[in-house]
């Protein structure tokens, strides 16, 4: 195989008869897609301000029980948000609330859930009352879950604004177990819940006491709960 011996012989030979393509940003392009697919922020805030008059309007003509599960559903995901968010005007949230608990619906107190955590401040009146509702709600309705996680949530003192940081982050730091299965047994059990204020106040909480801990075993309570999910 003279020619094979040749070519390997030369180097320079060798490297101009190799050719390999340069390597596609392939996930370079999947983010790029992702951003291009993502609706406009100035697009959401319109639809939020449209679903948010629209189902006012219904309240206030006294139509909240002709509302559709997507609709109480869809209104619970932006119960805080600008620019009209009804859990800031109780005349309209509380009716809100209590046609979900009149109907027992299960996806929009998970929505109110949501909304509590991701807009979570312990002195916020608002946020207080919909705490003491989600503590209502989650007992009438939630009580039979098969992931009773509502329960534990309630033990946790999750829905009280001005008790919850510092009980979730004693309960952390007492545990053998992970934080992130701490959290998911109080029901942050997803990166939504994780990244909400609540588990953020709770994580600050979580790192001042563990400053006091001496040596190497206080470092892995200070690791943000929502980058531990391969823990």
């Amino acid at each position: 195989m003279p020619s094979l011996i040749e070519m390997l012989a030369d180097h320079r030979s060798l490297v101009t008869r190799v050719k390999v393509a340069a390597p596609a940003p392939f996930s370079l392009r999947r983010v790029v897609a992702l951003m291009q697919s993502e609706p406009d922020t100035s697009e959401q805030a319109e639809e939020t301000a449209a679903l948010q008059g629209r189902i006012a309007t219904a309240v206030r003509l006294n139509n909240v029980t002709k509302l559709s599960k997507r609709d109480l559903r869809a209104i619970c995901n932006v119960f805080l948000h600008s620019p009209e968010p009804p859990g800031r005007d109780a005349a309209i949230g509380d009716k809100i609330v209590a046609e979900i608990e009149r109907r027992k619906l299960r996806s929009p107190v998970l929505a109110l859930f949501n909304a509590y955590l991701d807009g979570f401040r312990p002195d916020d009146a608002d946020v207080i009352r919909l705490g003491s509702q989600l503590n209502s709600l989650t007992e009438n309705i939630l009580r039979h879950d098969a992931n009773n996680w509502a329960s534990r949530a309630r033990r946790l003192a999750l829905f009280d604004p001005r008790e919850a940081p510092s009980r979730l982050a004693a309960n952390v730091l007492a545990s053998s177990k992970t934080p992130t299965s701490v959290l998911a047994e109080a029901g942050l059990n997803s990166e939504v819940r994780t990244r909400g204020r609540l588990a953020e106040a709770s994580f600050r909480l979580g790192c001042l006491a563990a400053a006091r801990v001496a040596g190497p075993s206080g470092m892995p309570l200070q690791t943000p709960p929502h980058s531990m999910g391969a823990r």
